[in-house]
């Protein structure tokens, strides 16, 4: 019984060229166009929420406290991975329409 397969799974973008919507690019032109994009990216409030979220991890004094050194690492950089990842989804709509303005010109 496949119940619990999931159809659409999640993938990870380990590097920015590895977003389908930047195939084919190179770096600078990927730069070019991420920076604007990651930074409307702060407009949405899933996006601060994301943050505040994150922020609240690191600085809690139970989080930093009670947690080894290496174990309170590997969490944070879980945290990071999560924080980009969501990011990048936030991101690739603004990326399509950087880029279809960028073919419209």
């Amino acid at each position: 019984m496949q119940a619990l397969c999931v159809k659409n799974k999640m993938k990870i973008y380990w590097f920015l060229k590895n977003i389908p919507e930047f195939k084919g690019m190179n770096k600078s032109e990927i730069n070019k166009i991420w920076f604007p994009c990651y930074m409307k990216t702060f407009r949405l409030w899933q996006q601060w929420v994301a943050t505040i979220i994150i922020l609240l991890f690191i600085f809690s004094p139970s989080f930093s406290n009670s947690m080894p050194l290496i174990p309170m690492l590997i969490f944070a950089g879980f945290l990071g991975l999560a924080w980009s990842q969501f990011s990048i989804f936030l991101a690739r709509s603004y990326i399509r329409e950087a880029l279809n303005e960028n073919k419209n010109t």
